[in-house]
């Protein structure tokens, strides 16, 4: 019994500890100015990175290699962010983790810091197991990046480099920061621009196009279902015979009553911006599920 509550001391000593040790890393500078930031060629013992991108493999559990471009000698891994969804956080760390370990990555370019990062703090605290579950708190909470857990928790070495010019970086930040002191005043002038502009469809567009506008505005507001999107967009032009949309549009007409699996499919592949080129071959984008905080 003495023995049980000793280690349960030891375990609240451990996570105060590293609490303090999170506290003062967040009271502490972001980031230190670029001129103080060293490049790949300037840290000792760095070797190269992939040799070519033909090479390079990624599990499907972990993601997709959408596009390849061979450029110079050396190959750079572009890893597509959604910042504060954890699930897209945790993503991010298992890729770079794969990465150094399946091919020797020495280097992780980061964004939203300006200097080479340093979290040797956290690495060294002795309770590995306290220390993951604290981190998975902020891993839940969307407040941890998946850069930073890959360099706490990956258990790979590797220089994390922060890549922002930092005075335009905070000049952004600024500007978003005074967005949004002034978001009810946007954001009534964006209702006004909008309601003026849909007053303005429904004089031009003609009835099939005005069908498939109200469709997406429904799916963005989520009301009406990818499948629903799917059929819509289908009648005016199917997608690429053989590919993924294609496929799943076939099984749901064979399938009426659009089982949950197909619509499962569709949202995983509506994340994918390249599934919905078939709809939108131009400069068009499709609509973008923003999510509100």
């Amino acid at each position: 019994m003495r023995k049980n509550r000793i280690d349960s001391h030891r375990r609240t000593l451990f996570s105060r500890a590293l609490c303090l040790f999170l506290a003062v890393s967040l009271l502490m500078p972001a980031s230190f100015p670029s001129a103080s930031a060293q490049t790949p060629a300037e840290l000792p013992g760095v070797p190269g990175g992939f040799s070519s991108s033909a090479s390079v493999t990624l599990p499907s559990s972990l993601g997709k290699i959408e596009d390849r471009f061979q450029g110079g000698e050396k190959t750079v891994v572009l890893i597509r962010d959604a910042h504060a969804i954890p699930g897209a956080q945790r993503s991010i760390y298992e890729i770079i983790t794969y990465f150094q370990k399946q091919y020797g990555v020495p280097v992780v370019a980061v964004e939203g810091a300006a200097a080479q990062m340093d979290f040797n703090i956290f690495k060294s605290f002795p309770d590995k197991k306290i220390l993951r579950q604290t981190f998975d708190e902020y891993f839940e909470s969307g407040e941890l990046p998946g850069t930073v857990a890959a360099s706490i928790l990956g258990g790979a070495d590797g220089a994390y480099l922060g890549i922002e010019e930092w005075e335009v970086y905070e000049e952004g930040v600024g500007l978003y920061l005074s967005a949004l002191d002034r978001e009810p005043e946007l954001l009534g002038r964006l209702s006004a621009a909008e309601k003026n502009l849909q007053e303005r469809k429904e004089k031009i567009y003609s009835p099939r196009l005005l069908e498939i506008d109200r469709t997406l505005a429904g799916f963005e507001e989520n009301k009406e279902s990818l499948l629903g999107v799917l059929k819509v967009l289908a009648a005016v032009q199917r997608p690429e015979a053989e590919t993924e949309l294609a496929i799943m549009l076939e099984e749901a007409e064979k399938d009426q009553s659009g089982s949950s699996g197909i619509e499962a499919e569709l949202k995983d592949a509506a994340k994918k911006p390249k599934a919905w080129t078939w709809f939108f071959p131009t400069n068009l984008t499709p609509p973008n599920k923003s999510r509100k905080r």
